[in-house]
């Protein structure tokens, strides 16, 4: 909740933030990947890259916390966005609707 309340958009704050608020539905965090020490962001391997409109998630988590809940609706995905920028500045998480096609 902290993560859209700081940061999410008036639109990410109507549509996730009120109803985890409300507690109607869950959120997830995915983060861990089964062939790093994914404790350390720096080496996350998973790749986020923009496609125009939409953004392509391509790697695999190996633990997503609350992902099992039956009210989980969105998920805080760590993906690495800019593997050229410094080993600190290259990761970005992104909002991914847990029923997003993919």
């Amino acid at each position: 909740m902290e993560v859209l309340a700081r940061y999410g958009s008036p639109e990410q704050q109507a549509a996730w933030l009120t109803p985890l608020i409300a507690g109607t539905i869950r959120s997830a965090f995915a983060m861990t990947e089964p062939a790093v020490a994914s404790s350390d962001a720096t080496n996350i391997e998973c790749s986020i890259r923009r496609d125009g409109d939409f953004y392509v998630i391509n790697g695999r988590k190996w633990w997503t916390s609350g992902i099992l809940h039956p009210h989980c609706k969105i998920m805080i995905v760590m993906g690495k966005t800019n593997p050229d920028a410094a080993r600190h500045l290259q990761q970005s998480q992104i909002l991914v609707p847990r029923d997003a096609p993919g």
